[in-house]
């Protein structure tokens, strides 16, 4: 039985616990302090060297465009010309879905990997977008066994992932088209021209949509007997010939430009950030000193 004044075994363990981690605090800290120079002197060096090399690493420019998607019911026909047709628009394929399927529609359109694999071609971009294994000088890319040839897919998956983006406001239905890239210039003419492209891209699908209603609904019109049925289809050519113009003459088609994306200006770059580099070398350095501050213990 243990004495009056005495813990018990329990007690005596957590006493013991608590005074191993006080005297590992206390020995941290001794060696902290008998290593302070070294540590001082490494961890504002690899600092100072962390600083340097944001200053000479590759600025980033982010341009971005405002825009706001159109949806396809404003270039179709209203409720009443709805209603008026019944059965018939779900025979002849017409699109009934509502603004917010449309708006997902041509926002998928504008991130999907044919417009943007056509964009990069028809801007020859293959040679900027990898431009580390372009051999400028020689007008060849650099290869060997383990690196051929870079192609379209090497261009697309990189443009997708770290130079174009789109963000999209759920509550004002607006979206941003970023491009993240060295020149600034550049950026803003890429970002205008991919709206431009995507514009285009869904107006031309749109338009032979309608060229191809219309050749239907003309034959349907040949074989209509009823006069009802032949005023629908009437009908019905009308709105495609209406959805052709549109398609045809409409610049902001499927995206409407509320703001063009402009170049910034050259201080203000998004990448490389500063403070980052200057963090990340302090802990390289402390960690480094703290090295050979062990092994100068060991050998002592």
């Amino acid at each position: 039985m243990s004495g009056a004044g005495a813990p018990d075994p329990p007690a005596r363990a957590i006493y013991a616990a608590g005074d191993s981690r006080t005297v590992d605090l206390v020995v941290m800290v001794k060696f902290f302090v008998r290593h302070i120079a070294l540590f001082a002197w490494c961890a504002t060096a690899a600092t100072a060297l962390g600083l340097g090399v944001s200053f000479h690493a590759t600025r980033i420019y982010r341009a971005e465009a405002t825009v706001q998607p159109v949806s396809y019911a404003d270039q179709s026909m209203g409720l009443s010309g709805m209603r008026q047709l019944g059965a018939l628009s779900p025979l002849l394929g017409l699109q009934l879905g509502g603004a917010d399927s449309s708006t997902a529609a041509s926002l998928a359109v504008l991130k999907s990997h044919q417009l943007l694999t056509q964009f990069i071609a028809e801007q020859n971009l293959l040679t900027k977008i990898l431009a580390n294994r372009w051999d400028a000088a020689n007008g060849r890319w650099r290869t060997s066994w383990w690196t051929p040839t870079p192609t379209i897919e090497d261009a697309y998956e990189r443009f997708s992932r770290e130079i174009f983006a789109t963000h999209e406001n759920p509550k004002s239905g607006l979206v941003v088209v970023a491009i993240d890239w060295r020149d600034p210039v550049e950026a803003a003419r890429w970002s205008n021209a991919l709206i431009a492209k995507a514009n285009s891209f869904i107006a031309q699908q749109a338009s032979a949509e309608a060229d191809l209603r219309i050749k239907y609904l003309n034959l349907e019109l040949q074989k209509a007997d009823q006069v009802e049925l032949r005023q629908a289809i009437y009908t019905l050519i009308e709105e495609e010939i209406k959805k052709r113009m549109l398609a045809q003459t409409s610049v902001g088609y499927a995206f409407r430009v509320l703001d063009p994306a402009a170049a910034p200006p050259v201080r203000e770059y998004i990448r490389p950030m500063r403070i980052l580099y200057a963090i990340a070398g302090f802990i390289l350095g402390t960690l480094f000193a703290a090295v050979l501050a062990t092994r100068r213990d060991q050998r002592r």
